[in-house]
């Protein structure tokens, strides 16, 4: 070894890969002592396993100007980033600078966390109290959480944190509602891994258990997040179908990932009653007073459709939207009524126009009053009148957009909310003016909001923007992530822009998912489960059974022990664990096996085994798993044809 730099000191930063990290082994073969600096351990490790003698600081959130801009900016969000650190705060640059230091001197000479182990100084942090964890040769814990009713970021002493969210950071959670769970892990090693997830519902001493193996294709890996790496599973609302008092208990093991084994565990998560949602939907149509023929068409009926189901992935309601007012497994139902003019030649009094404006408003409610009155099982909550903006309009630039709530906090089926929608310099609006309009009719802003209230816009949220870089988009089925120049805006908020971000980059603040909960759940004729009742019963436990049961009715389940009674023995091919789950295969030339199963198979069956499982769900050929949304295969109407979507 050359000694070019001996006795000399190299500070690397971002050492760990590419750049840095050939500068740093170029100075280490010089006989130089090098620290390196970076966020990524696993990384950091390999460096120094290369030279062996090179130290690295791996800090968590240091508080720099850059995450001044990304986290402390906003208090709640800033405070939930300091609650993942074990001190109860985060760094200072002076402490990363006494660290590398102390690395760089002779002080340090005997620095190591065990001998097997590169010499790498984890600052406390719940980031470094995960590298901590991995390297010291003692088993692993289980994760340990509290109680969870909230979307939010939760940790364990040992650091391993969890992502659970239905939408923002603080939304309370609700059955029958989509639900993501994103695992925090190191995947420098690989991507290619399994997980293992175990639900148990419990109702006063009665329980029941289920496990599904969710094959690598059905997660959502993320690499580099804020946070590290994490594996992502997202649900559907009917992996969670029961509110308070059924308790649910959540683990999650990872299988395939050579750095770490990992097992998270949630010992309790509570959910609320969901609402439900009618609605009565009025398309607008005639000669408007600029001279327009306004006729609806087919893209009316896409654009509105993208609305709802924009509309139902952001409301505290069940997942579904479906045509029709009777429909208890929807939390969103419409019905179209009959095309309205706004601009009659003749009033509905009889007299010339222009009309006045609360006889329109009786035309306007006139079929939801009759459906309401009927004594049927149909009810309208509330009534749209609507219309995409003319590009005709005789103004420069066109027709705006905008709506106007009519009844404000009104009683249920009294409010109306007309809009005029459509796309406006490349945003789509329909859903968003839709989302406010009806936030209206409900309440929103209310004074003992903290939102409250706009002194520019009266009944409208203060505050243009929800801070929260971990809200994920459960219609497009990703992360929310913001043009440049845009943010993600409140939809209850005017004059900052809020509702200007358009349809896919709006939503709720969690005080308005909560308050718009409880509205919803008051209203006439929403069912409630004999599983929410305050006391024990047969009839809650039979109804608990039939509801998961029917939820898995196509699904395959496959005992440990006996996995070829489900997977049955074809002529020349072989069952394979892949990252689509079971999938039969040729067999190659050379193989000698008669059990119809790979090795692979018996991998995946011997790793359950190991973790007491004795059955479990599991993608098998064509068929998946109902109660995971594979966000490769999901569609929304953005992703796939109408046409197709609605059988047409």
């Amino acid at each position: 070894m050359s000694s070019m730099f001996n006795g000399n000191v190299a500070l690397i930063t971002g050492g760990s890969s590419g750049i840095g990290r050939a500068t740093a082994l170029a100075f280490a073969r010089e006989a130089a002592k090098v620290v390196v600096a970076s966020r990524r351990s696993e990384q950091s490790e390999e460096t120094v396993r290369d030279t062996g003698h090179i130290n690295a600081v791996a800090p968590a959130v240091i508080r720099t100007e850059m995450t001044e801009r990304a986290f402390f900016h906003d208090e709640a969000l800033g405070a939930q980033v300091t609650a993942m650190h074990p001190m109860g705060r985060v760094g200072k640059p002076e402490e990363v600078a006494e660290a590398v230091l102390f690395l760089c001197s002779k002080a340090s000479s005997f620095t190591f966390l065990n001998a097997a182990t590169p010499r790498i100084l984890p600052l406390t942090s719940a980031a470094g109290r995960m590298h901590a964890r991995r390297a010291a040769p003692v088993p692993l814990r289980r994760a340990q959480m509290n109680k969870i009713t909230k979307s939010g970021i939760y940790y364990e002493e040992s650091g391993q944190l969890m992502l659970v969210t239905q939408g923002l950071g603080g939304y309370t959670l609700v059955a029958n509602k989509k639900i993501l769970f994103r695992l925090y892990m190191d995947l420098s090693a690989t991507r290619c891994v399994t997980v293992l997830a175990t639900v148990t519902y419990k109702l006063f001493g009665f329980r029941i258990k289920k496990s599904f193996v969710i094959p690598t294709e059905s997660l959502l890996i993320e690499s580099a997040g804020l946070l590290g790496d994490s594996v992502g599973i997202l649900f559907t609302g009917e992996m969670f179908p029961f509110p308070s008092p059924v308790i649910c208990s959540v683990e999650f093991d990872v299988f395939g990932n050579p750095s770490s084994v990992p097992h998270f565990e949630i010992k309790e998560m509570v959910f609320l009653m969901p609402g439900r949602l009618r609605l009565m939907i009025h398309n607008l149509s005639g000669t408007a007073p600029w001279g327009t023929t306004i006729v609806p068409n087919f893209s009316w009926l896409v654009d509105m459709f993208q609305a709802l189901e924009r509309l139902s992935a952001m409301m505290p309601i069940r997942d579904g939207v479906k045509l029709g007012l009777t429909h208890a497994d929807a939390g969103l139902c419409y019905v179209f009524g009959e095309n309205l003019d706004p601009w009659p030649a003749v009033c509905p009094s009889g007299g010339a126009p222009p009309c006045d404006k609360n006889e329109m408003y009786e035309v306007y409610l006139r079929e939801t009053n009759e459906i309401n009155a009927s004594g049927t099982a149909e009810r309208v909550d509330a009534t749209v009148v609507w219309r995409p903006r003319d590009l005709l309009f005789p103004a420069s630039g066109g027709e705006s957009v905008g709506g106007k709530a009519i009844n404000y906090n009104s009683p249920p089926g009294t409010g109306l909310a007309g809009l005029v929608g459509g796309n406006l310099r490349g945003k789509e609006f329909t859903g968003a003016i839709l989302a406010q309009e009806i936030g209206h009719l409900f309440g929103l802003e209310p004074k003992e909001s903290p939102h409250f209230d706009d002194p520019l816009d009266g009944r409208h949220s203060k505050d243009r923007a929800h801070n929260d870089p971990f809200a994920f988009d459960f219609y497009l089925l990703q992360p929310y992530q913001p043009p440049v120049g845009g943010f993600l805006g409140d939809v209850m908020n005017n004059t900052g822009g809020g509702v200007g971000q358009g349809r896919d980059m709006v939503l709720y603040n969690a005080f308005d998912w909560e308050h718009l909960r409880q509205k919803f759940v008051k209203l006439p004729g929403v069912a409630r489960s004999a599983a929410s009742a305050r006391r024990p019963s047969k009839e809650a436990q039979k109804e608990m059974t039939t509801t998961l049961n029917a939820s898995l009715a196509n699904a395959t389940e496959i005992k440990v022990d006996n996995p070829a009674k489900a997977l049955p023995t074809r002529q020349g091919y072989a069952w394979h664990w892949t990252g689509r789950g079971f999938q039969p295969a040729a067999r190659g030339a050379k193989s000698k096996s008669r059990s119809g199963l790979a090795p692979s198979v018996e991998g995946i069956r011997s790793w359950l085994h190991d973790r007491g499982v004795t059955k479990f769900y599991v993608p098998v050929g064509d068929r998946s798993l109902p109660m995971v949304i594979n966000p490769n295969a999901h569609t929304t109407l953005d992703r796939k044809g109408f046409s197709d979507r609605n059988g047409l």
